[in-house]
């Protein structure tokens, strides 16, 4: 039972009943057999249900009254159906006066450790790739390849068992250590499966003939078509994948999620395919050429393509894209079209492509490609407060046009309901707020299109520092004049902190700083504390509660603001901040 996260010893010795005679009762008896677990029998709400024979063994299926007849010293009952039945069945075990006996078969864990994610990441292996980008400081938990395919995939998967155990068990955290505070941890029902049901090929060097100018990859000099080339991780890679195919440990439905830069110009882009096909896949592109073995792929394993078009018109696809390839990409989507499933993504930029001539060309694409939905994202560098008025322009438009749409990774369905709500809400005053803050951002911006249209670069660069600056100047204006302002941002999204240096006479503490650094610089001399990461916002708050307090106040940077109740808590001064929203 080494680096199972379920404490099963304490299953050795007890009288083991399951509730629930369905499939996954069947897929929970499973694991336990394996693991030496003897179950005595069922009990089910379901008078229908009849005794089973599994694997060569008979087992009885008893009303649930049965278990009042049991000691319940020695009696664990394991709940085998998940979401609101086990809600049901843990209440109905209460009012029995059985709750004690419940033995809990939910793990803490994320989406990427469940699925056993094999993620190639350059030249490591990990379930995220968290410190990819530069712009998360907490170390995803990366694995090396080692002198064998065998040994490589043995290796990264035993690192997460003991990811799994670690975090489950009260024992020292050591491999677990960069997951512990992870914003994607929650319950997952456990049932012992360590097939590899998802793969990342993201190799790097990442080589892409596009500029994007939300993108910096094109401007790194390691990502050169020659390093590329004599990059040795796509053929390390396929190997550790052939041995998980070859000894059953790669899910036949694995699914695979192909981001390698451009694939359809890698020099490797042949061992790429050949690893990815059969399962079904989503190839990351921006269909600047057509493939036909990705065509094939989208015929035969079901797979997509995924293509941030972030325009409507062909002279914002040019500014942002740095080509005039409008016309090609939508004639290659037409041609994946009729091979099978096509995903367009648009990414919110302020100022660049939210007016309405390119919101209603992106729906005119849509219609063009018989598509139901668009994939609708903000970029990682801008506050999301930003991007909120015109993605719900946006979301309005297609709305009345009949589309839907769905949020990609970086913002949650659930936050964007809320979005959703805040707007109906408050209509007229967003819309009001938009046009006095943010007209002047976009003036300047088409002003500045035409000086860098040839110069992507320095567009690029003027972009993230003019948009940044102008977020924080309509925060200090929410403050009378002459406050001074510190900033704790010393974990997340530090490329907002350093572009902002030499932008505005605020006085910034440095990023990495700890926490007992940054509140012993800060505490008598800081009017507010501003915190750019959310998650961050309880450990810093309980520090400084810890602390006695301080005289400066507190405010989430990221569109997360606090009611005006707590703010004026913290700032106990009268504020015109009326656009302050509690989401």
């Amino acid at each position: 039972m080494n680096n199972i996260p379920l404490n099963l010893a304490l299953l050795k010795n007890a009288k083991v009943v399951f509730f629930g005679a369905g499939q996954s009762g069947l897929k929970t008896l499973d694991f336990m057999l394996k693991n030496d677990v003897v179950v005595n029998y069922f009990v089910d709400n379901n008078n229908e249900t009849h005794d089973f024979e599994f694997k060569g063994q008979m087992y009885c299926i008893k009303e649930p009254n049965a278990l009042l007849r049991e000691n319940k010293l020695n009696l664990k009952i394991v709940i085998t159906p998940d979401g609101l039945y086990y809600d049901e069945i843990v209440s109905q075990l209460q009012e029995m006066g059985l709750g004690e006996c419940i033995f809990s078969t939910y793990i803490t864990a994320c989406d990427q450790l469940m699925q056993y994610h094999f993620g190639f990441f350059g030249e490591k292996i990990g379930p995220c790739s968290r410190t990819i980008n530069g712009l998360n400081k907490i170390e995803a938990p990366f694995s090396d390849y080692l002198n064998t395919p065998e040994e490589t995939a043995k290796n990264y998967i035993k690192k997460i068992d003991t990811i799994l155990y670690e975090l489950n068990n009260n024992v020292e955290i050591n491999a677990a250590k960069p997951c512990i505070n992870c914003v994607s941890l929650r319950q997952y029902k456990y049932y012992g499966c360590k097939e590899v049901s998802k793969v990342s090929l993201d190799f790097y060097p990442a080589i892409c003939q596009s500029r994007c100018i939300y993108c910096d990859n094109y401007t790194q000099p390691e990502n050169s078509y020659e390093n590329a080339k004599n990059s040795n991780a796509p053929k390390m890679a396929y190997e550790a994948l052939s041995y998980l195919k070859a000894n059953n440990l790669l899910r036949s439905n694995c699914f695979f999620s192909i981001a390698p830069g451009e694939i359809t110009i890698a020099p490797w882009k042949n061992i790429v395919l050949d690893t990815a096909m059969g399962y079904r896949a989503w190839f990351y592109t921006n269909s600047f050429v057509f493939n036909d073995r990705i065509a094939d792929s989208l015929k035969k394993n079901s797979s997509s393509i995924v293509v941030s078009i972030d325009s409507g018109t062909k002279r914002t696809f040019e500014l942002i894209k740095g080509h005039g390839m409008f016309d090609t990409v939508i004639d290659n989507l037409k041609n994946y079209r009729k091979y099978g499933d096509v995903i367009v993504k648009y990414i919110i930029l302020p100022g660049i492509n939210d007016g309405d001539v390119d919101f209603d060309g992106i729906i005119e694409v849509c219609k063009m490609l018989n598509l139901k939905t668009l994939l609708l994202s903000f970029e990682d560098f801008l506050p999301f407060r930003s991007a909120f008025y015109p993605m719900m322009m946006l979301i309005k438009k297609l709305e009345l046009s009949g589309f839907s749409f769905t949020m990609h990774s970086y913002c949650s369905n659930e936050q964007m309901t809320q979005f959703i709500e805040e707007y109906e809400r408050n209509d007229d005053k967003f819309k009001d707020y938009y046009e006095k803050n943010n007209e002047n951002i976009r003036a300047t911006c088409r002003e500045r299109q035409k000086e860098f249209m040839n110069n992507n670069n320095s567009f690029n660069d003027l972009y993230r520092k003019y948009i940044l600056s102008t977020e924080i100047m309509r925060l200090l204006s929410y403050f009378k004049p002459g406050t001074r302002f510190s900033l704790l941002g010393y974990i997340s999204k530090n490329r907002f902190i350093f572009s902002l240096y030499d932008q505005l006479n605020i006085s910034f503490k440095k990023p990495n700083a700890s926490y007992n650094e940054s509140y012993e610089r800060t505490k008598d001399t800081a009017d507010i504390f501003i915190i750019w990461n959310k998650e961050e916002f309880n450990d810093v708050n309980d520090y400084i509660k810890l602390k006695g307090g301080v005289s400066g106040r507190l405010l989430d940077v990221e569109g997360y603001c606090f009611s005006m109740e707590q703010i004026e808590k913290f700032l106990k001064r009268s504020i015109s901040a009326e656009f302050l929203v509690d989401f």
